[in-house]
């Protein structure tokens, strides 16, 4: 959980605005919070977390984080990683 300087949790306001200051103290233009958040995303993807658990940390569905990897990932890392999962390499633990 991402805490504010007094030590409370963020509000969606709050975090909104510090994010919007940052950007303006960095001169950062064309950035939105869940760019960060898709950025997660696929740098998770390359762990060995499966889409369900990135989907858990990140809060959202598997379809959306699905569609952000097919976006953003590239077909050759995707058919490497499924290949691996597939040798039983890196097999995710059974829930």
């Amino acid at each position: 959980m991402l805490t504010s300087s007094t030590g409370r949790a963020w509000t969606g306001f709050g975090l909104r605005a510090s994010f919007d200051a940052a950007k303006k103290r960095a001169d950062i233009t064309g950035l939105r919070w869940h760019d960060f958040r898709e950025t997660a995303v696929t740098r998770l993807a390359k762990t060995e977390l499966t889409q369900r658990d990135i989907s858990r940390i990140i809060g959202w569905s598997e379809d959306r984080i699905e569609r952000i990897l097919e976006r953003y990932v590239s077909a050759d890392a995707a058919a490497l990683d499924r290949l691996a999962r597939m040798s039983g390499k890196d097999q995710p633990a059974n829930d």
